[in-house]
């Protein structure tokens, strides 16, 4: 797998013996961190956009503000995809809390007003 926790990309390789999970390939310590959380519990950021009630053909971009269980990902995406926000939306607004019980917010990455 290759390292996304620096520039460097370290192409790292995990073995798995009695004693544990074995990195090698790792440039520095994030490296071996990384590795082991990707083959225990993978977690990864959703940045998605969701529908704005009442304007056809608009979009909110949405990010969450933690990482979410990978196996959850389907579930959270499923529940995106039919969400409604109404406006005004504002910037770093929560969305909705705790999605899913994964301890992640959705919130807004933009704002947007109501037209006039």
């Amino acid at each position: 797998m290759t390292c996304i926790q620096c520039p460097m990309g370290c192409e790292l390789t995990v073995t798995t013996s009695p004693e544990g999970y074995k990195v090698s390939g790792n440039s520095c310590p994030k490296g071996e961190a990384y590795a082991i959380a990707e083959m225990t519990n993978p977690m990864r950021i959703i940045t998605t956009v969701v529908s704005v009630a009442g304007a056809e053909k608009t979009f909110l971009p949405v990010i969450s503000d933690s990482p979410i269980p990978k196996e959850k990902l389907d579930a959270v995406l499923k529940k995106l995809k039919t969400h409604e926000c109404k406006l005004p939306v504002y910037a770093n607004q929560v969305l909705i809390e705790n999605i899913l019980n994964t301890g992640s917010n959705i919130i807004s990455s933009k704002t947007i007003i109501i037209p006039e």
